[in-house]
């Protein structure tokens, strides 16, 4: 499942249960408006998807910092051309 599948199908399900009041939707069973809710779920989809670019962020400045050795074992083509050159 893909996060945006899981905040889309949050979404869906707080509007698909909503209820009405005096004008008013609410979710669940604590006097929560629907239009909270749904600002709640997006606040916290943003802080995920901050997350997870701070993460790649620093994978990518981590790989960048892993020194490249060559290779212990070259590949036959490039055996063949050290042994023409040598």
């Amino acid at each position: 499942m893909t996060e945006d599948t899981y905040y889309n199908g949050l979404k869906a399900g707080v509007r698909r249960f909503a209820w009405w009041k005096d004008g008013v939707q609410y979710v669940g069973t604590t006097g929560t408006t629907l239009e909270k809710a749904l600002i709640d779920i997006a606040l916290e989809e943003k802080k995920y998807y901050e997350a997870q670019l701070k993460f790649l962020e620093g994978a990518v400045d981590e790989a960048a910092r892993i020194p490249v050795w060559p290779d212990p074992h070259p590949s036959a083509y490039e055996a063949c051309l050290e042994e023409e050159l040598t």
